[in-house]
């Protein structure tokens, strides 16, 4: 079920304008009239990155994120709902994207949640650690 949520979701993204901090979607592989696979962007994980010595300017940074959650928000009228370091995926120079598009749900949640997850990546961002071992609180 959340798969298809997924895919569905990134179905919807490709008749709006694409944004550059959204995860580029190229379509789904069917297979006997299941969904097997799909192609998305190749970046990698946020964490990975760091991990390897990279930085990123903190400011531009999440200024690209807010612009992906305010586009989800206004165009598409989408809450993402589970902004974290893991969710984060970025491309060679420092571009970051928001990737697992199946946790976004229609304008039924406040942004504000989406705002307040965006603060505490900031604060993240200054001593990093595994993301998946990371919680973020919604507020």
């Amino acid at each position: 079920m959340w798969f298809m949520h997924e895919i569905k979701q990134l179905e919807q993204l490709v008749h709006y304008p694409l944004h550059p901090n959204l995860v580029r979607y190229y379509g789904c592989r069917v297979r006997n009239a299941r969904i097997t696979g799909t192609l998305l962007g190749r970046r990698d994980e946020l964490w990975v990155y760091l991990q390897a010595g990279k930085t990123v300017d903190k400011d531009p940074f999440l200024a690209a994120l807010a612009s992906a959650v305010d586009h989800l928000y206004n165009a598409i009228s989408l809450v993402y709902n589970d902004i974290h370091p893991g969710n984060i995926i970025i491309s060679p120079v420092g571009v970051p994207t928001l990737a697992n598009i199946g946790v976004a749900y229609p304008d039924r949640e406040e942004i504000t949640q989406d705002l307040a997850a965006l603060t505490q990546l900031r604060t993240w961002l200054d001593n990093p650690v595994d993301p998946w071992t990371t919680t973020f609180s919604r507020q």
